[in-house]
């Protein structure tokens, strides 16, 4: 049977084969009348938290996944990461972000690979290739700023475009740890994160920020949909500043990023 999910307040029917895993992993995002645990967070919801209702107003886009979406991933992962053998249930769950991200430019949004942290009323994201060390950060930011830093989402959340505002989105897809939040924030800044041995770091001019950019976002299969997302890229990157940190895992690194992010003086909580 299928059912109802809002990501980045985007409506969803979701028609899968292995409906009761999907449904679980997309559990904090199910459309509230899909699942009655998800009655008090909508009756309690708070500034920046995803209202969960979709309204007869709102557009639910149908996504349908088949067994050629679950054989298609399975290539793609032996290809890009060389696993194989993988379960179907968890190459669904990748088939539906993939449907979703086609989605997404149509709204003005993309997804982007990034760990993603909230601190007072704006949210930072840590962007690098896999394994260079954002989650290590956010755990930083964590250990060091305390209670006042909540995390989004810890490996692929969605940015959208709305009203002249660049907010940045939690979903279900959030890496091995699986730190996620079904909330939103406007997004204060990016982070480029790099392994060094001394602490530092610079803001990044356009040109300089697009290649590094390039490789952590999803532009989809179609050239329209790639075409929609880099005029997306251009609106981010002139709303938000974009920077490069060289760090190693010290409080010292934490403090360089927030100082330079938030522009407050950094006081360990």
């Amino acid at each position: 049977m299928a059912f109802k999910i809002k990501l980045a307040g985007i409506g969803f029917q979701v028609n899968g084969i292995y409906e009761e895993s999907l449904k679980k992993h997309c559990g904090d995002y199910l459309d509230i009348e899909e699942n009655s645990d998800n009655k008090k967070c909508f009756d309690n919801c708070v500034a920046g938290k995803e209202d969960l209702k979709l309204s007869d107003n709102d557009s639910v886009y149908e996504i349908n996944i088949s067994e050629d979406d679950i054989i298609r991933e399975q290539g793609t992962m032996l290809e890009d990461e060389g696993q194989s053998g993988l379960a179907p249930e968890y190459l669904e769950t990748l088939a539906l972000l993939r449907k979703v991200a086609e989605v997404l430019p149509e709204k003005d949004g993309f997804l982007m690979h990034g760990a993603v942290i909230q601190w007072k009323d704006k949210a930072y994201m840590f962007t690098a290739p896999s394994g260079t060390g954002k989650t290590t950060h956010i755990r930083l930011w964590r250990k060091y700023l305390g209670q006042g830093v909540s995390i989004i989402n810890g490996d692929k959340p969605f940015i959208r475009i709305v009203d002249d505002c660049v907010r940045i989105y939690g979903t279900p897809w959030a890496g091995k740890e699986g730190w996620q939040n079904n909330k939103n924030a406007p997004l204060g800044g990016i982070c480029i994160i790099e392994r060094g041995t001394e602490c530092g770091i610079r803001k990044l001019d356009s040109k300089e920020a697009i290649p590094y950019l390039l490789g952590q976002i999803h532009f989809g299969d179609s050239s329209a949909q790639a075409g929609k997302t880099l005029e997306l890229l251009d609106v981010l990157i002139k709303k938000v500043p974009v920077y490069i940190l060289n760090c190693d895992i010290s409080e010292h690194a934490v403090r360089t990023s927030y100082e330079a992010m938030t522009g407050e003086e950094y006081r360990e909580s």
